[in-house]
């Protein structure tokens, strides 16, 4: 017979730490979203050139644009910082962990809505799609951590 695996314990960072995690990932998120692209770097919406950043058009399947793949990047790194932050210290939790994941949707669909207000800017519904499927994935693998990783509090990281 196969014998089963305890958990792998993870120190659980303070609520300052978790939170300034959640912060900082939604400034760099709202900030980069508003942002200018010729100023950053990323790509013009003015019909000039498209280039993402590096001078690179596509991302790793060479199908989805990169400023789309870095879309699902962000969201899905603001997703398990807001999971980190208020499902890590109760999990399993399924409740806080669907309102990680509204909130993270709540701020693409906001971005967007805002994009589409900056005259330098275009909203997108694929970016917005991506930006679903990138919180719901997440939130599917986190979902799975109770039987693999526990957030110990007995080990918690100091302030």
């Amino acid at each position: 017979m196969g014998s089963v695996m305890s958990p792998v314990r993870i120190p659980l960072a303070s609520n300052w730490i978790r939170y300034g995690m959640v912060l900082l990932v939604a400034v760099t998120i709202v900030s980069l979203s508003v942002a200018n692209p010729d100023d950053i770097g990323m790509e013009s919406t003015d019909g000039t050139q498209s280039y993402g950043p590096f001078g690179i058009d596509y991302g790793p399947l060479g199908w989805i644009e990169s400023d789309t793949w870095a879309h699902g990047m962000g969201y899905a790194l603001f997703t398990a910082t807001l999971a980190y932050a208020f499902v890590a210290p109760v999990q399993p939790n399924h409740r806080r962990l669907a309102l990680a994941v509204c909130l993270a949707i709540a701020l693409g669909v906001c971005m967007e809505l805002v994009q589409a207000i900056l005259p330098y800017r275009d909203a997108s519904g694929i970016e917005a799609l991506m930006n679903t499927i990138s919180a719901c994935l997440v939130a599917g693998v986190w979902w799975q951590l109770p039987d693999t990783i526990q957030f110990g509090s007995n080990n918690r990281v100091p302030n």
